[in-house]
C-alpha cells in the first residue's frame, strides 16, 4: 500500500505495517491519481493545478532490500569499513552478518557492561575491518579476527567499560595492543592482558571512533594522539555541542561529526578548519521534538572523496568531498531510523542497516544512473529526435 499525507509519500507492507519500506518527500503543495504499479516497480502521482501539472514516477528499483527481519528491532549495528561484515545488536547478544546480504553468520551471548549501563553490548571494527572487538565480561574485552588468520583473544581490562575502540592488527608486535577502553577511571590502552598506557581520570568523553593512524574522537570532541608513553589531547571542533556520531575518512584528510540535533559538519582531517555544514540541524520546537532520536550516522567511502549521511528519520544524502557545500545528493529513504553505513570497496553502492532491515542497498554512480535512465526510456534517442530536440549538436548515441 502507498499513502500521502503531509508531503511524505511511504510504502508499506500490509504483512508488517509497523514501517514504512519506503519514503519520499514530495514539495508540490497539490498532489493526486496516487497510483501503486507493483509490476513495473514504481508509483506515480499528478502534482501541481488544473493551470500547470504533471505526472511523477518514483521508481522502487533504486533501493534493493536485503532481507527485512522479523521480530524485535535490533538495537544498533556497525558495517566494517568496506561494508563486507556487519554486527547487529541486542540486548545481551551480537549478532555477526554478511554485509551485502545481511544473512545471519554467528550468534554471540554478552552480559551487560556494567550495572546501570546500556543493555547493548559495546562494539568496534578495526579501522581496516578485520577485527572485531566487544565486551564479552564486565572485566573482558575479545577481540576476534577473520580472514586467513582467523584468531578470538580475551584482554583483562577493568570494569565499568562504556566506550570501547579497536585499531588495525598488522604487526606481531601489536597483535593484542588494538583496544582502547574508556571507563570512569580514564582511558586505558590495552596490550596482550596488561595496561599499556593509561589517560588519568578527566572529562574525555566517550569513545565514538578510531582512525587509520591511531587517533582517537570522543563525544566531548576531545582528538587523542596515542604515542607510546606519549599521549597528547587536543579539543577540536570548536564551536559545536558534544558530539552523537563521528568519523574519520580512511586516509585521515576529513573529519565528520553529527550533533544530538541532527546538525553534520565536516572538518579537515584534525578538526580544525570547519569546511562545510552539511545539515543544520533542529532548533525550537524541532528540536525538542527531535530529543531522544538516533543521532545520524555517517559513512566516507574508500577514496574520502564521498560522504554519506543517514539520520533518525530515515533520510539519506551523499556529498563529494571536494564540493561539501553543495546541497548533497539524496537517495530513496530508508524504512527507519539509519543505525549504519558503508560504501562498497570501489564506492559504487552504499549499504545501509535499519532497526527492521539487516542491509539494504542503494547503487550510486552516473552510469548506474544513465543505465536505469535508459532502460526507462526504451532506449536513446533516434537519429530524427535527435535532429528534432537537437539540432545544433552532432549527433551520438545515448544509450
Amino acid at each position: 500500500m502507498v499513502t500521502l499525507s503531509a508531503g511524505s509519500l511511504l510504502l508499506w507492507r500490509t504483512a508488517d505495517p509497523s514501517a514504512p519500506l519506503f519514503r519520499h518527500r514530495v514539495s508540490a503543495s497539490s498532489t493526486s491519481e496516487l497510483t501503486l504499479d507493483l509490476e513495473g516497480g514504481v508509483i506515480r502521482f499528478t502534482e501541481g493545478d488544473n493551470l500547470a501539472s504533471a505526472v511523477s514516477t518514483i521508481a522502487l528499483t533504486g533501493a534493493e532490500e536485503g532481507g527485512r527481519q522479523g521480530g524485535s528491532p535490533f538495537g544498533a549495528a556497525r558495517f566494517n569499513q568496506d561494508g563486507s561484515r556487519l554486527v547487529t545488536t541486542y540486548p545481551g547478544r551480537i549478532e555477526l552478518r554478511d554485509g551485502a546480504t545481511g544473512r545471519l553468520r554467528d550468534t554471540i551471548a554478552v552480559p551487560p557492561a556494567c550495572d546501570g549501563c546500556s543493555p547493548l553490548p559495546l562494539t568496534s571494527f578495526s579501522p581496516d575491518g578485520n577485527t572485531l572487538a566487544y565486551l564479552s565480561a564486565p572485566d573482558t574485552v575479545t577481540l576476534r579476527t577473520f580472514g586467513p588468520h582467523r584468531a578470538v583473544t580475551s584482554l583483562p581490562s577493568r570494569t565499568g567499560v562504556d566506550g570501547i575502540a579497536t585499531g588495525d592488527r598488522d604487526s606481531a608486535e601489536s597483535q593484542d595492543a588494538a583496544v582502547v577502553t574508556r571507563t570512569s577511571f580514564g582511558v586505558d590502552f590495552l596490550a596482550r592482558g596488561e595496561p599499556r598506557g593509561t589517560l588519568p581520570r578527566e572529562r574525555y568523553g566517550s569513545l565514538l571512533a578510531r582512525g587509520t593512524d591511531g587517533r582517537l574522537i570522543t563525544d566531548e570532541r576531545q582528538l587523542i594522539y596515542p604515542g607510546g608513553g606519549l599521549t597528547r589531547v587536543v579539543r577540536v571542533m570548536r564551536g559545536e555541542g558534544p558530539a552523537a556520531a563521528a568519523a574519520f575518512s580512511p586516509h585521515g584528510r576529513y573529519l565528520a561529526m553529527s550533533d544530538h540535533d541532527g546538525r553534520v559538519t565536516l572538518w579537515d582531517g584534525d578538526g580544525r578548519a570547519l569546511l562545510a555544514v552539511l545539515t543544520p540541524g533542529a532548533s525550537g520546537a524541532e528540536a525538542g521534538a527531535r530529543k531522544g532520536k538516533r543521532p545520524s550516522a555517517l559513512a566516507f567511502s574508500a577514496d574520502d572523496e564521498v560522504l554519506a549521511v543517514g539520520d533518525a528519520d530515515g533520510e539519506l544524502r551523499f556529498w563529494s568531498t571536494d564540493a561539501p557545500r553543495s546541497a548533497g545528493s539524496p537517495l530513496p529513504s530508508a524504512d527507519g531510523p539509519v543505525l549504519a553505513l558503508a560504501f562498497d570497496q570501489d564506492g559504487s553502492h552504499l549499504r545501509v542497516a535499519t532497526p527492521h532491515t539487516p542491509v539494504r542497498t542503494y547503487p550510486l554512480g552516473p552510469e548506474r544512473t544513465a543505465g536505469a535512465v535508459c532502460t526507462r526510456a526504451g532506449g536513446g534517442l533516434t537519429r530524427e529526435a535527435w535532429a528534432a530536440y537537437l539540432p545544433t549538436v552532432p549527433y551520438r548515441e545515448t544509450c
